[in-house]
């Protein structure tokens, strides 16, 4: 590989949402001891070169179970499978076939609907040809000896063009600028059903030639990359919700693959040189030990790849988890919740420790407070500290904002059992939350489904303002369209009824509590003073 030119990856997604970063208010981390108290039951996060794909450790079924997308998984040895409640609904007659839909759209069953439909695309011949294999609608696939000519790219923003176009441009890749040497079966380059940027890698394939030079020993590669590398399209970085489908993606792509090795290299397609900043970017450190890198880096140059990945995408039709229809009253997809864990152990992120039995009863509670124009909770110091005042909780109010490094939201996060915010993309931390955890998005602003959905993926309680005679909006909204979008205005919220539903939610994650939790070293107790 060529030392000069380093390799990366990327992925995208969406929902309606807002720039986070952050600062917590009233918490003292010094009283606050930290250990990894581990995972769930169901997950254990060890080294296994053969499943891993690597000597690093990675997060796995404990012994006698499976993942559900593997030829000899059966279902009763499955990680384990959602529960639905309710009747059965006319696309699933039985509950049985409710929990099952549930399954295929959230679950494993999703990842091995991508592994059934990989096809050849281009057949390698000979020992060091060129391979590449598509799933349906070439939404996600795999090359070998892969030849692409950045000498003819051009990075540059045309005239009038919008900032999301010139960074994913469906025209990018024409004639002659990509292949390999094998056997090419043009039909399967035919434009599939969903061929948009986000929904399809179509675009950067259809000039596929398999008339190329074979790549070893080609001298006419300007760089050689003999590390497996990551092609992903990004949606919104700024964005959590938007940003983490790409994740949730990666991570699925990872399974169909066979690999969680980090020794991959990802690559951005950006197709513009324009800036472009991450601010959720310490993720990528739960899926690669190299810096991301971008397309334009490889501006002028013949490049030629050993292996790569062209990862899931971020708004593909019934893709996860924007643009997901969920089976309603189902809930625990077993892909989402290995995702958080996998997340978690490879960022090093810890749980927190009571240091006195009273508070480790207690709920931790965490408010996220916005500070952005709209959803404002007006009365929102009043809430918390009426919150404070009940006695069965620790209570923070935080600003997840740039003052604070993504990676400290998200252990933020992890030590909380009740989260609580407005509609909007800082509820995706939701995804770092612990098993048992509630979410109060204490109001939807009429998008029901956004953030309720991604709960009942997660696994998690779920609870949303409904008395709408007991909040108080500011004004009718300041949409710049629809002057009356509830979204665009800000809010207080009765007392009573505020509490009345942390209390609520409060109870069911007690109980899902103490039957998930995993056992901690037992809190020191202090010697008893006279008061």
């Amino acid at each position: 590989m060529d030392s000069a030119m380093p390799t990366w990856l990327v992925i995208v997604v969406i929902c309606a949402g807002d720039v986070l970063g952050g600062e917590v208010e009233s918490v003292d981390n010094n009283n606050l001891g930290r250990v990894e108290i581990g995972l769930s039951d169901d997950l254990h996060y060890v080294k296994d070169p053969v499943r891993c794909g690597s000597d690093e450790p990675c997060t796995l079924p404990p012994e006698g179970k499976c993942w559900g997308y593997e030829k000899d998984c059966k279902v009763e040895n499955r990680l384990s499978l959602p529960t639905c409640t309710g009747k059965p609904q006319p696309y699933a007659s039985t509950m049985e076939g409710k929990v099952q839909k549930f399954y295929e759209q959230a679950g494993f069953a999703y990842v091995k609907a991508f592994s059934d439909s990989m096809q050849t695309v281009c057949m390698a011949e000979d020992p060091g040809d060129s391979s590449l294999e598509c799933s349906k609608d070439m939404q996600h696939c795999r090359a070998k000896n892969l030849v692409i000519d950045f000498r003819k790219a051009d990075f540059s923003r045309r005239p009038n063009e919008r900032v999301a176009t010139a960074r994913l441009r469906d025209d990018f890749v024409g004639q002659n600028m990509v292949g390999g040497k094998c056997r090419l079966n043009k039909n399967k380059l035919s434009q599939p059903r969903y061929s948009s940027h986000l929904q399809s890698w179509w675009a950067e394939l259809r000039n596929y030639d398999g008339g190329q030079p074979p790549v070893a020993g080609n001298d006419k590669c300007d760089v050689v990359i003999d590390e497996p590398v990551v092609f992903m399209k990004m949606d919104a970085k700024v964005n959590l919700y938007h940003h983490y489908c790409d994740f949730v993606n990666l991570y699925a792509s990872q399974h169909i693959n066979g690999s969680f090795s980090r020794n991959v290299h990802i690559v951005d397609w950006d197709t513009s040189d324009i800036p472009n900043r991450d601010i959720f970017e310490q993720t990528f450190d739960a899926f690669t030990k190299h810096p991301v890198k971008r397309l334009s880096d490889y501006r002028d140059k013949r490049v030629c790849f050993k292996e790569v990945v062209y990862a899931l995408l971020p708004r593909m039709v019934y893709g996860l988890f924007y643009n997901m229809p969920v089976v309603p009253e189902c809930g625990g997809s077993s892909l989402m919740n290995s995702f958080s864990h996998h997340l978690l152990s490879r960022l090093g992120v810890k749980r927190w420790r009571s240091k006195t039995e009273l508070e480790a009863r207690r709920l931790r509670v965490t408010f996220l407070s916005r500070g952005t124009t709209y959803r404002n909770v007006q009365n929102e110091a009043q809430l918390v500290d009426a919150l404070k005042t009940v006695g069965q909780y620790s209570v923070r109010r935080v600003h997840y904002n740039l003052d604070m490094s993504f990676k400290e939201q998200v252990e933020s996060s992890y030590n909380t059992d009740i989260f609580i915010g407005m509609h909007g993309a800082g509820l995706t931390h939701m995804l770092f939350l612990p098993d048992w955890a509630g979410v109060f998005e204490i109001y939807n602003t009429e998008d029901p489904n956004c953030y309720k959905d991604l709960a009942a993926i997660r696994g998690l309680s779920y609870t949303t303002w409904q008395k709408k005679n007991l909040l108080y909006p500011e004004d009718g909204g300041h949409h710049a369209v629809d002057s009356a979008k509830p979204k665009f205005t800000n809010y207080k919220f009765d007392m009573a009824e505020f509490l009345h539903l942390v209390d609520k939610l409060a109870t069911q994650v007690r109980a899902k509590r103490d039957l998930l939790r995993p056992r901690a070293p037992k809190a020191a107790v202090p010697e008893k003073t006279e008061l």
